[in-house]
């Protein structure tokens, strides 16, 4: 019937829709069976974990992560379909080895009685990368006013302690004016005794 064909090729435009998305996305997409297999990945999937699509698809979802736990939580909370499913930050890790910081979040749908996961993962390692420069200027400064500090500290000790010497050193010099000006009284009366008595 017309409505049949209509519904048909409606449905095929759909498809056609997400499907385009789904393969231009630049964020990771996986769809993810009830087993945790992946069953589909999007060349940004492909892209970002080294792995062709072919390689990903059939593939355990939970090999792809080094933090276990965080994906075990995304993958609870999408699988008993939660409705405030939050992003969680996953470390995967790639073909060649090397990690890559991603957030990820998972929602859950069926066809017919299958359960499926759509994942998608956002590549986060700019953001984390600046973040770590941050905590790292953070720290130099941290570390360079507590150097200030202490030099500020020490640098007033020193000056109370080269005080402390410059009044010592005018108290002598003082003491020696003394001595000096008794010693030239004393030998003036001595001299001029020296001359009473001859």
């Amino acid at each position: 019937t017309m409505a049949t064909r209509r519904e048909k090729y409606l449905r095929e435009q759909q498809n056609a829709r997400y499907d385009a998305v789904v393969e231009t996305a630049p964020d990771v997409i996986l769809t993810i069976d009830a087993e945790g297999v992946v069953q589909l990945a999007n060349p940004a999937a492909a892209s970002q974990f080294g792995f062709s699509a072919a390689d990903l698809v059939g593939r355990s979802a939970a090999s792809l992560f080094d933090n276990k736990d965080a994906w075990a939580e995304i993958w609870r909370q999408a699988i008993s379909d939660d409705a405030i499913a939050q992003q969680r930050e996953v470390t995967a890790r790639r073909k060649d080895g090397t990690i890559s910081y991603l957030e990820a979040s998972g929602s859950r749908w069926t066809s017919g009685a299958r359960v499926f996961i759509t994942v998608i993962l956002r590549d986060i390692n700019e953001r984390r990368a600046a973040e770590v420069a941050l905590r790292r200027s953070e720290g130099t400064a941290r570390a360079a006013a507590q150097a200030l500090a202490e030099l500020n500290q020490t640098l007033e000790q020193r000056v109370n302690d080269r005080t402390d010497q410059l009044m010592k050193a005018e108290e002598a010099l003082r003491q020696s004016q003394k001595m000096e000006a008794i010693g030239q009284l004393t030998g003036g009366i001595a001299h001029d005794f020296n001359n009473l008595l001859q």
